[in-house]
């Protein structure tokens, strides 16, 4: 099985225009705009569209900036025809909330306001000019943590483990400049990022205390399709998790390597890179995994995706394909012959024919073709006599392993 993820940048990805090719074509996108406008009480399409480069540097700007471009594209792309539903997403920092919106488990206007606040609140945190970030390449983390212990405690620390030789310090100005030159000196490279505050380290705690109460004011609603916590580099369990998972990512480093691996050792086989600038593509490239990775951004990796797909349609989990599966491996407790015959055997065979359709004509279903196969899921399970409670969860089951309540919200209705 060849399953997706999608993946959210965070700060450092914004730039001046972002997002406006997808606003002039796609009401879906121009939708999120609207939405995030109205939440926030600015206008999102100026800030994004318009504004300069040091204007979206601004922390409490660039980070719901870049989650409503990133939101726009991903709700755009996955409702067009031949794009694979989610198995996973992830998200940078910044990103996980992107995620989490995306996955249903966040409201939009809420994740704005959440992003917005705690951009102010990170940069409130140190004092203007005292931290800073930077990015170290071509060592290991053994040799740059080592760096980090020689400088004075608690000044400086590892604030993203992000590729097998890349990783992001942070902490105050000068220790940070220290461990720069250090690093330098063993042969790696150095650069300092453009922010003015020392993310995902002990420093932010204040800011983490502040956001908690913003958070604890949420809905956090059912997780549509599993997201990967930056904490663990694994997904999160339940919703009660997210809110924990979302402090303490505050002032802890992220585990963007470790997520990486987690997707590719899961069978992830497409990472869609649904945010502004690349970077998270280019970084699945440089893992060096055999993985495929494609940027939203770029024409020519939204034709290579779609084409790859139509290559590998059997191997894809679609809500086809799982209703096939769950079908199978549901126990009858029906000895009706008759029952069985017309209410078992002929639904379970129009979604063969279905699935075999699909694979012949090399595509992904369509709207109504997936309406048609849960209805027909739901008569056969219902005439085995599954128990109401294991039939919700088998659809809760599908909906989340494929994604298709996020691409067709009216899914979710035919449970009972």
């Amino acid at each position: 099985m060849l399953k997706t993820a999608f993946l959210f940048p965070g700060q450092g990805a914004q730039y001046t225009g972002m997002g406006r090719p997808l606003f002039q074509t796609s009401a879906i996108a121009r939708e999120v705009y609207e939405q995030a406008s109205d939440a926030l009480h600015m206008d999102m399409k100026k800030l994004c569209f318009e504004e300069s480069a040091a204007t979206l540097e601004q922390t409490e700007l660039a980070q719901p900036a870049i989650l409503t471009t990133s939101v726009a594209a991903f709700r755009h792309y996955t409702h067009q025809e031949g794009w694979p539903g989610p198995q996973y997403m992830a998200g940078h920092s910044l990103g996980e909330y992107t995620a989490l919106c995306c996955a249903g488990a966040l409201d939009l206007g809420d994740a704005v306001r959440l992003v917005r606040q705690r951009g102010k609140l990170m940069q409130e945190a140190v004092p203007l000019g005292k931290g800073t970030m930077a990015a170290i390449s071509g060592l290991s983390a053994t040799i740059i943590k080592a760096a980090c212990k020689e400088a004075p405690r608690d000044t400086v620390w590892i604030a993203a483990y992000n590729l097998q030789k890349q990783v992001v310090i942070a902490g105050y100005k000068e220790q940070v400049s220290t461990v720069m030159q250090q690093c330098v000196a063993q042969g790696g490279e150095a650069v300092q990022l453009k922010v003015s505050a020392p993310f995902h380290t002990p420093l932010m705690q204040s800011a983490a205390d502040q956001l908690l109460e913003l958070l604890n004011a949420c809905t956090i609603s059912p997780l549509q399709c599993a997201v990967l916590s930056n904490v663990t580099g694994t997904p999160y369990q339940t919703e009660t998790e997210i809110v924990s998972g979302l402090y303490q990512q505050m002032t802890h480093p992220v585990q963007w390597l470790p997520s990486l691996d987690y997707l590719y050792k899961n069978s992830v086989e497409y990472f869609v890179d649904a945010g502004p600038r690349k970077l998270l593509r280019n970084q699945v490239k440089n893992h060096g995994m055999k993985a495929k990775a494609y940027a939203i951004e770029e024409i020519a990796d939204v034709k290579a995706l779609l084409e790859d797909i139509k290559e590998n349609i059997a191997a894809l989990p679609t809500p086809v394909s799982r209703a096939l599966a769950i079908a199978i491996t549901t126990k009858n407790r029906n000895d009706d012959d008759q029952v069985y015959e017309t209410d078992v055997i002929l639904p379970f065979r129009k979604m063969k024919q279905l699935q075999e359709k699909l694979e012949q004509e090399r595509r992904l279903p369509e709207q109504e073709e997936v309406k048609n196969s849960c209805l027909q899921l739901l008569q056969l399970l219902q005439a085995k006599r599954l128990p109401a409670k294991e039939l919700k969860a088998c659809f809760r089951r599908l909906y989340f392993e494929t994604g298709a309540a996020l691409v067709w919200p009216e899914l979710k209705e035919i449970q009972l």
